[in-house]
């Protein structure tokens, strides 16, 4: 039912089958309800894509029971607060995509230990303070862009192994130094006007 934006409702929280495995609403407008008895009967979902939805009393924590999740995409809802730390139970997520809303605080350091995330945009949110070392080698992308970050580049974040796309221009004020032995070739770097030497 995604990419129509004419598209009006509720989604039922009730009857739901239990062996629904996708879920695709983005660009609608129908409304969804993330509460308990709406999430409960999710147990298999391993896609949830709720990008530009009509999303009402949320509780978004309530996602880290969705444990077969392997996409989540929530962006562009105006979901405030900080990532729940329920989302560390997620283990096999693989792709990410909470940018354009209002989440605050600091980065979690446990996306950064989820070894299946390959793909995570956090960009145009609220979110402080520093990158936080991590061992994670499964990026592929990562969008840390347009947020309130602070402080150096953890070094590791050049030795990803998959890793193509890295963005982390606007408005952060992310430090350090770039040398083009710490960079792959096909790695494609875009820091914008940040303080590198």
């Amino acid at each position: 039912m995604a990419n129509n934006e004419g598209l009006t409702g509720s989604f039922p929280s009730y009857n739901m089958s239990n062996v629904l495995w996708q879920l695709v609403l983005s660009d609608t407008r129908i409304s969804v309800y993330l509460e308990n008895d709406f999430i409960s009967k999710l147990k298999s979902l391993e896609y949830m894509l709720l990008h530009n939805c009509d999303i009402r009393r949320t509780n978004v924590a309530l996602l880290g029971n969705l444990t077969q999740l392997r996409m989540l995409d929530l962006s562009n809802n105006n979901l405030r607060g900080e990532i729940p730390s329920s989302f560390e139970n997620l283990s096999n997520l693989d792709s990410l995509y909470l940018f354009s809303n209002l989440f605050n605080g600091t980065l979690p350091s446990f996306l950064f230990t989820l070894l299946s995330l390959g793909y995570l945009d956090l960009h145009n949110n609220h979110f402080i303070g520093n990158i936080s070392e991590f061992q994670h080698h499964s990026f592929e992308y990562l969008d840390l862009s347009n947020n309130h970050l602070h402080g150096s580049i953890p070094s590791l974040i050049f030795k990803q192994e998959y890793l193509e796309v890295l963005i982390l221009a606007s408005n952060n004020k992310l430090t350090g130094e770039i040398s083009y032995s710490m960079c792959i070739l096909r790695i494609f770097l875009y820091f914008g006007h940040q303080k590198f030497l």
